[in-house]
């Protein structure tokens, strides 16, 4: 027998079984530099950092520009809550 949990999402599932759920869209790359890191701030607004200082961003969340200013290989990139970003790099 199924436990109540599962039996609800099943349930849920065959009554409206057109739910989506928010996740990832591939979008193209303005850059054939490796990215290796990204970070969003919500669901429009996300910088990727990568190779020879390749830095990326979208505030529409549908397309990137390049903004990179050239450099070492950006390895990470992080957010705090009022927007500062702090990228590491090799």
């Amino acid at each position: 027998m199924w436990p109540v949990f599962y039996r609800s999402i099943f349930f849920v599932f065959l009554l409206f079984p057109s739910i989506s759920f928010a996740g990832w869209i591939q979008l193209v790359s303005p850059t054939s530099n490796k990215l290796n890191g990204v970070a969003a701030l919500d669901a429009n607004i996300v910088t990727a950092v990568g190779d020879g200082g390749t830095v990326i961003h979208t505030t529409n969340g549908s397309s990137f520009a390049n903004i990179s200013p050239g450099g070492s290989n950006l390895n990470g990139i992080h957010f705090s809550p009022d927007a500062v970003g702090i990228a590491s790099y090799e």
